[in-house]
């Protein structure tokens, strides 16, 4: 079987910034896991992540209800 995956980076702004809004990284991993993207490497504390997804299309993936509840979390703490 082969599948085809598609890389790609999110720049989550606004944590971890100045000891303001706390994500662990460990947390931000296991979430995006859980969204079913796959070999998800988070850059320091920073936010930044690169994962891979068989979804090709970006908007798609801006769209999924699992981003919009990540977005209202953050908007929250």
């Amino acid at each position: 079987m082969n599948i085809n995956l598609n890389r790609f980076i999110a720049f989550i702004l606004g944590i971890n910034v100045g000891g303001h809004h706390k994500v662990p990284m460990k947390e931000l991993s296991f979430l995006l896991n859980q969204m079913g993207f796959s070999s998800i490497i988070t850059i320091l504390n920073s936010g930044n992540v690169i994962f891979e997804s068989q979804e090709k299309n970006l908007k798609t993936l801006e769209n999924q209800k699992e981003w919009k509840y990540w977005k209202s979390y953050l908007e929250k703490i």
